[in-house]
């Protein structure tokens, strides 16, 4: 579920693992006891509630590129930005 909820975390563009990521982790695991509880126990409706805690958040340019490119003096910075790539050119495009 951590995994999951780590990629969540990625997708999403946020800086820590909240509990919304926790939950969207939960879901796209698919199985699991806390799975098990809400969805089989509870009888939510997954798609529903993903919809609904989806509403809340709030999507953000994805950090880990951005890190990247903001050391302008490091080598991946420098090799991006031979390609084109600059942090401004980065969120222009976001």
């Amino acid at each position: 579920m951590l995994f999951f909820a780590r990629q969540e975390v990625s997708e999403w563009g946020s800086a820590a693992i909240a509990p919304e990521h926790l939950l969207l982790g939960i879901i796209r695991e698919g199985k699991g006891p806390a799975y098990e509880l809400l969805f089989d126990k509870f009888a939510l409706d997954v798609a529903s509630l993903k919809a609904e805690i989806e509403t809340h958040m709030e999507r953000k340019p994805p950090l880990l590129l951005l890190g990247i490119l903001s050391v302008s003096d490091s080598v991946p910075a420098s090799i991006l930005a031979r390609h084109g790539v600059s942090l401004e050119t980065a969120r222009e495009r976001l």
